[in-house]
């Protein structure tokens, strides 16, 4: 796994500080701060003849910041499937997981991720992918 990040800043909670949501405690208690991409290798050596498809959780926290200082696109595959993703604003309360899915990416190789920030800095707490 490559993770692209500007000026890392990590954190961790311990899970018992994590009021909730939608993701397990010790995933959400703990993350990176400024992630620009995430790209996992799935495939060794060549591309497989057939993408094969994936389920994407992408697992989030609202730290104590207020709404609005933390917001950005979330993309995978070079496609856009978030705009403007306020985690804090989602959550409604900080210290609250949130876990976005998405069904059907089509890997051949790899699957990226990119989190651009409109706001702020993006942060991730945890990838999780599951064939289908």
């Amino acid at each position: 796994m490559k993770i692209a990040v500007r000026d890392a800043e990590w954190f961790r909670l311990h899970p018992e500080q994590v009021k909730g949501g939608d993701s397990e405690n010790w995933i959400a208690a703990s993350g990176v701060r400024n992630v620009e991409s995430i790209t996992v290798p799935l495939v060794i050596g060549e591309a497989a003849e057939v993408p094969a498809k994936y389920t994407v959780r992408l697992h989030f926290i609202a730290s104590d910041d207020a709404q609005g200082k933390s917001v950005f696109d979330i993309s995978l595959q070079d496609e856009t499937v978030v705009k403007d993703f306020d985690v804090a604003k989602e959550a409604n309360e900080s210290r609250y997981s949130v876990v976005k899915e998405f069904t059907g990416i089509e890997v051949d190789k790899e699957l990226k991720i990119d989190l651009k920030p409109t706001a702020g800095t993006p942060s991730i707490c945890g990838v999780e992918l599951v064939a289908e």
